[in-house]
């Protein structure tokens, strides 16, 4: 679903953000640069901590997608976003949600982020990021 196929109001604030980006170009260029990054890194999936990422990015994913079923919002994210997540080896303390939906946690995060509560909190941060689309109002504001 395109961005222009969806209530431009969000679910989550109730309000309407300026937004002058072209949706497929914002994308596809914000995926070519998720790839191109998780391509080079080393990938911790299969890891103790890379399935605690995994299952709680899971949980979380499906609680935003209840909520916006529930609301009756759910074309806010149909066919739009298209979840990805990962937890590379990397001693930076960060993570990031890429707009639709690409999620980077370094595992240097987890020094401190050392619970699955918190890896809760940081993935949630995260993808507030996209849902909340604040790096298409940011770009539409630089233009």
């Amino acid at each position: 679903m395109a961005k222009d196929d969806r209530s431009s109001i969000n679910p989550f604030t109730g309000k309407s953000h300026f937004d002058i980006v072209n949706d497929d170009k914002f994308l596809e260029e914000s995926y070519n640069e998720y790839y191109n990054m998780v391509s080079r890194a080393q990938l911790l999936e299969n890891t103790p901590n890379g399935q605690i990422v995994r299952n709680v990015a899971i949980r979380l994913i499906q609680a935003v997608e209840q909520y916006l079923a529930e609301i009756g919002r759910s074309d806010s994210t149909a066919d739009y976003y298209d979840w990805d997540f990962h937890l590379v080896a990397d001693d930076t303390i960060n993570a990031f949600c890429m707009p639709g939906g690409k999620i980077v946690m370094f595992s240097g995060i987890l020094s401190v982020a050392n619970t699955e509560e918190k890896v809760a909190f940081i993935l949630g941060h995260e993808m507030a990021h996209a849902l909340l689309d604040h790096s298409r109002t940011r770009m539409s504001a630089q233009r």
